[in-house]
């Protein structure tokens, strides 16, 4: 979401692995949702991106086999 509590269609969401750089990636749908699906155990940080918006990363997302993470974020305006 953005400062508003809006949705942010088409922002860049990717899952970087921290033991590898492997990059997954997908885009926000139309509600503002984004699935990573069939990601390998590990940890990981997370990017968003969207023309207008402060890069946002979230370091240290642990994911063990079988996790079904729903991670909720919102991001700032650029200056």
């Amino acid at each position: 979401t953005d400062p508003a509590n809006s949705l942010i269609l088409d922002a860049k969401v990717a899952a970087i692995s921290a033991g590898t750089n492997l990059r997954y990636e997908d885009m926000t749908n139309g509600s503002g949702e984004y699935h990573l699906a069939n990601l390998p155990p590990a940890s990981y940080r997370l990017e968003i991106q969207k023309s207008g918006f402060k890069k946002l990363i979230k370091p240290d997302v642990v994911l063990h086999v079988q996790d079904a993470l729903r991670i909720d974020l919102q991001m700032t305006l650029a200056p």
